[in-house]
């Protein structure tokens, strides 16, 4: 049999509720606001006048000729062509006053924000918690340079795409298409043409697999994406190498690169929290003493040991809040679901749930047998279909009993033991009923039909199913 593939933990929806609505409120506000003072500023003499005060393309506005060199030029040793053309869409409403350029900024900013709240919620259903990581990237103070100066609107610009693109991805893994494919690939694309920085997506789509999606490592679905990436990255190298900003080796030797980038990943990550000693340009190093190259790797492995107890006390922590768990059920859902055996999963479940008499999860428990019903095989698993309904029975006696011991008093054996028995029978009625579901399910197997088939050659109704396991159940 082949390996069950990891379990997706996409959490359920979360409902649109006033509260959310009011968070993306004050979010947007809140960013707008605090960087609304720059409406004041002008235009900085450090890398604007290549882009927008003293570039003639750009000043001119939106013309054929101008959206032509937008995609052809490597002036100032950069190719991102949809950045030029918001700079020369600026200029064509605004002319040359700053403070509007910097607004705009601000606009992108404060929408990236909006993305970034949206797709953190939608994939972890934690609300608050993502309203904070959203909030504490609108106003930390290692963007104020992205948004506060004009030349930087390809931070902003490549950031908005980036959340766009993650934010259609999580669509595309809930419900997979063509069409919701095509959308992950325009904004990375879009991203791309703004700053090629994001060549790195892709392996975010990875990373975001592990975590928050629990999908496990999936390469071939984004064999395009990183087609792009590595497009983009191509075509960025050879326009700096032809402006001269490309490096040999002999000038700066690659174990030096090496030494330099490990220690600038610790610094970046210790201005995350202690934001001191900021500047505008950062001059190359001569030298990076050895002991800084190793004591940053040691720092980098252990973020990354960090990491890893952490998302495996999360797995632990949603394992323990599994809805088949508190059913009684254990794994026996989640194992049909992920072999794809031939089970009527709803019908599984659903027992389990009402037998278990677990009230506050019977929703989750029965949204999750329906998402399983969607995945039923077609023949061929007759020994996982026979093993997984022998399981559910016994879980399902297991549930009865233990929910009859926690509900009798110390003191009132006998009674207990009566209804015990009551309880008994009416767990095997329902293994019974069970029993026939199977044979009557297996004959419309054997017609060319899939499980619980009536005459007809439609599917029994959900409703009546869950109707009649519940009245069969149902304690005294």
């Amino acid at each position: 049999m082949a390996k069950p593939a990891p379990k997706q933990r996409l959490p359920a929806e979360p409902p649109r509720t006033h509260q959310t609505l009011w968070i993306y409120v004050f979010v947007f506000l809140a960013t707008f606001a605090v960087y609304a003072q720059v409406g004041r500023f002008d235009f900085v003499n450090f890398d604007d006048p290549d882009y927008v005060t003293a570039n003639p393309h750009v000043r001119g506005g939106i013309t054929a000729e101008n959206v032509a060199w937008a995609f052809t030029s490597n002036d100032a040793a950069n190719w991102f062509p949809l950045t030029r053309l918001s700079h020369m869409l600026d200029c064509q409403l605004f002319g040359l006053r700053g403070g509007w350029h910097h607004l705009t900024n601000v606009l992108l900013h404060s929408l990236a924000v909006l993305l970034l709240f949206a797709f953190l919620h939608r994939s972890t259903g934690r609300l608050w918690p993502s309203a904070w990581v959203a909030f504490l990237f609108a106003l930390h103070p290692l963007h104020v340079e992205s948004v506060a100066w004009v030349a930087e609107r390809k931070d902003v610009l490549s950031a908005l795409f980036a959340l766009l693109a993650l934010w259609s991805y999580l669509r595309w893994v809930e419900r997979p298409s063509l069409r919701r494919y095509l959308l992950v690939a325009l904004a990375l694309g879009l991203g791309l043409m703004a700053k090629p920085m994001i060549v790195t997506l892709p392996i975010v789509f990875l990373l975001v697999d592990i975590w928050p999606l629990g999908r496990g490592l999936r390469w071939r679905e984004k064999l395009p994406l990183f087609g792009m990436s590595a497009a983009a990255a191509g075509a960025t190298y050879l326009v700096q190498q032809s402006s001269g900003a490309v490096r040999t080796s002999d000038q700066f030797p690659w174990l030096l690169r090496v030494e330099n980038g490990l220690v600038s990943y610790v610094v970046y990550i210790a201005r995350m929290f202690w934001p001191a000693r900021l500047a505008v340009f950062y001059p190359y190093p001569v030298a990076v003493p050895v002991w800084q190259a190793a004591a940053a790797a040691l720092a980098l492995r252990g973020v990354g040991g960090v990491g890893n107890h952490l998302q495996f006390a999360q797995d632990e922590f949603r394992n323990d809040e599994d809805p088949f768990e508190e059913a009684g059920l254990g794994d026996v859902g989640d194992a049909a679901i992920d072999d794809g055996a031939g089970v009527d999963h709803f019908d599984v479940a659903l027992a389990g749930a009402f037998a278990g008499e677990k009230a506050a999860e019977r929703r989750e428990v029965e949204e999750v047998a329906l998402a399983g019903a969607d995945h039923q095989a077609d023949v061929g698993h007759e020994q996982q279909h026979s093993q997984l309904q022998e399981a559910a029975r016994t879980a399902i006696g297991q549930a009865v009993a233990e929910n009859q011991r926690k509900e009798e008093g110390p003191d009132d054996t006998e009674q207990a033991a009566d209804d015990g028995s009551k309880e008994t029978l009416q767990a095997e009625r329902a293994h019974a009923q069970l029993k026939e579901d199977d044979e009557r399910g297996q004959d419309g197997a054997d017609a060319g039909g899939g499980p619980l088939i009536d005459a007809e050659g439609a599917k029994e109704p959900a409703s009546s199913r869950k109707n009649k396991y519940e009245e069969q159940t149902k304690s005294k």
